[in-house]
């Protein structure tokens, strides 16, 4: 099973990524998914679960943030979890930290236009 080969990456990839749209053709929307984990944040912030959850935070190794596992308890964020990645999942990651950072910039350059911050 574990490692999973460069198909079944792919595979579970393309599951995760079009998941939502699939929810949302179904149901309509997703908003019990984001009440489920919700839920699940808050529970291991009052109960100090220490869970591993996938949750987004700052990375200083890719300049954004990213959503990695990391161990989440009453202090919050404790730590995020370590991982191997192989050259194509490293290239796509980069790839991902650059478009939200590019976004983030458009954006700050559009309210600094505006006079807002």
């Amino acid at each position: 099973m574990f490692p999973l080969d460069a198909e079944k990456k792919k595979e579970i990839a393309q599951l995760t990524e079009h998941k939502a749209y699939e929810i949302i053709k179904h149901k309509g929307f997703t908003s019990y998914g984001v009440a489920a984990i919700t839920t699940t944040i808050c529970e291991s912030i009052i109960f100090n679960h220490c869970q591993v959850l996938p949750l987004s935070n700052w990375q200083e190794e890719w300049g954004c943030c990213l959503s990695l596992p990391v161990i989440l308890g009453r202090g919050g964020i404790s730590s995020t979890i370590p991982f191997k990645l192989d050259d194509e999942e490293r290239r796509l990651i980069e790839k991902s930290a650059a478009s939200l950072r590019a976004v983030i910039s458009e954006t700050n350059e559009k309210l600094q236009k505006a006079s807002v911050i």
